[in-house]
């Protein structure tokens, strides 16, 4: 069971993806460059799914960005 704190980095965190990606890449370039489906990208944007510290820092580095700088973000 996720906590309120959890919930609520996961969701921030899948809207700072979200908007990094933007209108430039889809969820399925997103998906296919990091080797998940759309659907979990979609999941994880929406905050519905968590993701290990190598999939944070591959998603990261398909947005010309640090996964330190999403946590960063994501915690304010």
């Amino acid at each position: 069971m996720w906590t309120n704190r959890e919930k609520a980095l996961y969701k921030g965190l899948g809207g700072i993806i979200r908007e990094r990606r933007g209108s430039t890449m889809s969820q399925e370039r997103l998906a296919f460059l990091i080797g998940l489906t759309r659907t979990s990208v979609s999941n994880i944007e929406a905050g519905r799914q968590r993701m290990l510290l190598g999939t944070l820092t591959a998603i990261a580095k398909a947005l010309g960005t640090s996964g330190s700088a999403l946590l960063r973000r994501a915690e304010r």
